[in-house]
């Protein structure tokens, strides 16, 4: 099965979408949702799902020739117009997604050498725009959307920056870091974290570039090369590491913006 972790709900593929959440009850988890690829109108089978992005209970799962937006809550589809395959001249690798934020999905396109070029698609209005000229754009490694109109990315290892695609401007330029950023949340609406290889956490003030708050996660290493995972919530901090998953909580008030979605019961 394939395995898509945004927020604090999960998604497992097997034949469709399976959505858990954390309960303060005695289980550890409850269900709260679960949708199967054969309802969509389409007939589509988990064998022909490429790709599956997921951010609160909106999931995406990008087909060959459509996108497939999910509430995995409510158990409703909708089918978007948006064609991978129209996108790449030989092959799907060639343009690849890498992040939704329930509505855009945001496309890396590694034909643009010698600097990769970024598509934000909005799944239903089926409007799409491109960020090009992009600072240190031969050198991104990591790239989330935020906040609607932004892409945050970082490059040259240790500096992320915030451009807002839509008016095709640097809006700021986070640095700091000592070590390569691995992973970002970009899911409250004021707020970025970022993690680095030497097991930093730290928030940003996204509009200003401030620096709030930094944790130093002693206990955690990061030289495997996972994809690393994470996220904040209030003053909630889940990382993943090569040791497995901490759950840490940050001192003060924390990322008082916190997320959009729903809180878990």
């Amino acid at each position: 099965p394939m395995y898509s972790a945004v927020s604090t709900q999960s998604t497992w593929v097997s034949d469709g979408c399976h959505e858990w959440r954390r309960s303060r009850s005695a289980a550890p988890c409850v269900s709260t949702g679960t949708f199967r690829f054969k309802s969509l109108p389409a007939g589509k089978s988990v064998y022909q799902v490429k790709h599956v992005l997921q951010r609160g209970s909106r999931a995406c799962a990008v087909f060959p020739n459509i996108c497939a937006l999910v509430n995995v809550t409510t158990e409703e589809s909708h089918a978007s117009s948006f064609e991978l395959l129209a996108h790449s001249s030989c092959a799907v690798g060639e343009v690849v997604p890498c992040d939704f934020d329930g509505e855009n999905l945001l496309l890396v396109d590694w034909l643009t050498e010698p600097s990769v070029l970024f598509r934000i698609v909005h799944l239903i209005r089926a409007e799409q725009c491109e960020a090009t000229d992009l600072p240190k754009s031969k050198w991104i490694t990591l790239a989330r959307l935020w906040a609607g109109d932004y892409l945050v990315y970082v490059a040259a290892e240790t500096l992320a920056y915030i451009y807002d695609f839509r008016k095709g401007r640097l809006l700021q330029r986070l640095s700091g870091h000592r070590a390569e950023i691995l992973a970002m949340d970009t899911q409250m609406p004021k707020s970025i974290a970022t993690l680095s290889a030497d097991a930093e956490v730290r928030l940003w003030n996204g509009r200003s570039g401030e620096l709030l708050q930094t944790l130093q996660v002693s206990e955690a290493s990061f030289l495997f090369g996972y994809p690393y995972f994470l996220e904040i919530r209030g003053k909630n901090i889940l990382l993943s590491a090569d040791e497995g998953v901490y759950l840490f909580e940050f001192e003060g008030e924390g990322a008082t913006d916190s997320h959009t979605d729903e809180e878990a019961p």
